[in-house]
């Protein structure tokens, strides 16, 4: 899910202009940036759970052995 949507963000990230921003494209341009931090937290911790879960490296099974990862 969020997956879905952190690319459904960057797909509305398109249409926010870069220069001369109204007030209302800053406020949009500002929630952008808070929300690329917390999609950013959130693969982190996912990625943390799964090396806690799993193991990193040293097993038949872990984190780094699994292609997917």
């Amino acid at each position: 899910m969020v997956i879905v949507l952190s690319s459904l963000k960057l797909a509305v990230d398109t249409y926010i202009p870069d220069k001369r921003l109204t007030d209302d494209e800053k406020l949009a341009f500002k929630i952008s940036e808070i929300l690329d931090y917390i999609f950013n937290a959130l693969f982190i911790l996912e990625s943390l759970l799964k090396i806690i879960g799993f193991g990193f490296v040293m097993g038949k099974e872990t984190y780094l052995r699994d292609e997917w990862n």
